[in-house]
């Protein structure tokens, strides 16, 4: 028997509760201490690009206008890191740079860096937390 995601289950008189673990990503934006979060749902071999994409797609009908959607980003190669960065439109025509962090469910750092995973290096899981940061540029 169901029972908001979770199920009973068991014979006879023996029956415990069974929690389902949860069947998404957590995406979080932290520009300048203000905290932007938004979950998706899992797909097979999902990778960090894929989640952001997906988030910047479940909040378009929010923010109608791709600027101010806060997961809008560009994803570009970087020939000094030798590998793609995130970068995300400012203000005065700048691009800051993000720092991505993924861990675990169970809150164990996976992955942290400039340079954004690849999808054949890190599938995400679910209850995987991504967190985008702001890095402070010269122009900041």
């Amino acid at each position: 028997m169901k029972m908001g995601g979770s199920a009973v289950r068991g014979r006879g008189r023996h029956r415990f509760l069974v929690m389902s673990q949860p069947r998404t990503v957590k995406i979080e934006i932290d520009e300048s201490g203000q905290k932007i979060i938004e979950e998706v749902a899992v797909q097979p071999r999902m990778g960090v690009v894929d989640a952001i994409r997906q988030a910047e797609a479940k909040l378009y009908d929010e923010a109608p206008s791709l600027q101010m959607n806060p997961f809008t980003s560009v994803i570009e190669y970087d020939v000094t890191e030798q590998c793609y960065v995130i970068k995300k439109p400012g203000p005065w025509g700048h691009r800051f740079s993000w720092l991505v962090t993924v861990m675990d469910r169970n809150g164990n750092l996976v992955s942290e860096s400039t340079c954004v995973p690849k999808s054949d290096d890190l599938i995400l899981r679910p209850g995987y937390h991504i967190i985008l940061k702001h890095l402070p540029s010269k122009h900041d």
